[in-house]
């Protein structure tokens, strides 16, 4: 939608809470130069625009601070809320310490990181685990198992057995056990980052310089185990966001989507199926 610049105050004025989001000068707007190259194509005139995403924000409901069980559970049904019933009414007691009722964005918001992708609620998850010892392949979980235990005592763990602590344990072990020298130690834990050397030129000379090496492993459990394909490519987008976003060059990806006996030939495997 176009406005004149007095219609756009008009709008902004017809707001009762909203803001407006419009790039710094300097930055590449697609919005307002596909604007300006459409008006060219009609008029001999230089034109040009301003263009802005405005945010309106209404109350989600009144009352919501006061709703009864039967009501919250009907507001996660039709809202299709990824909470559960005592998450919902855990946020319903936070606003009533605020004493107003929450805006659509903030439930939104609080239920999307509330979610399984963002909260990780499957990896820290406590758990309860006992083996049967059966076959060789129980055997051998057990013997990992027994393994993690032996660290878990040494690092002196007290917190509950979890998933997440299975992928990070070697790790914590190694460290403490000073095998692991040439880790970053960072804030950011979203990648793991080594200190290596790398060999560059300068001025025709070849030298040595430090370079951070990271490496990014994902395994979405949701979407994955709903919508696969979808799933998968969300796993693969964020292993290589995370170490964009810490400032290096990726340049080597892989997704494997199943794991058989990599040493199998591709001949004795099913048909249609990779090893």
């Amino acid at each position: 939608m176009f406005f004149t610049k007095d219609e756009a105050i008009k709008l902004e004025d017809s707001f009762e809470k909203a803001f407006g989001v419009e790039y710094l000068p300097g930055q590449f707007d697609q919005r307002r130069q596909g604007v300006i190259d459409t008006l060219n194509l009609v008029l001999d005139e230089h034109i040009d625009c301003k263009t802005a995403t405005i945010y309106e924000f209404s109350d989600i409901s009144d009352g919501f601070i006061n709703y009864s069980d039967e009501e919250i559970s009907r507001f996660l049904e039709n809202k299709s809320l990824a909470m559960d019933f005592a998450d919902l009414k855990m946020v319903m007691d936070y606003f009533k310490k605020e004493n107003r009722d929450p805006n659509e964005t903030e439930i939104k918001i609080l239920d999307t990181y509330w979610s399984d992708h963002c909260r990780h609620t499957t990896f820290n998850t406590s758990l309860d685990i006992e083996f049967e010892t059966k076959s060789l392949l129980d055997k051998a979980i057990k013997k990992s198992f027994d393994k993690y235990m032996e660290m878990r005592k040494e690092l002196n763990i007290k917190n509950p057995i979890i998933l997440m602590s299975f992928g990070i344990i070697l790790s914590k072990y190694m460290k403490s056990r000073n095998e692991f020298d040439d880790l970053e130690i960072s804030s950011e834990i979203n990648a793991c980052s080594v200190y290596v050397k790398v060999r560059v030129e300068k001025d025709g000379k070849e030298e040595l310089e430090d370079y951070l090496l990271m490496f990014k492993n994902e395994t979405h459990n949701h979407p994955t185990e709903i919508e696969p394909f979808g799933g998968i490519s969300t796993c693969l987008g964020g292993a290589i966001r995370d170490p964009l976003s810490g400032g290096s060059y990726v340049y080597q990806a892989m997704r494997i989507t199943g794991a058989g006996n990599i040493l199998e030939k591709v001949d004795d495997t099913i048909e249609g199926k990779l090893p």
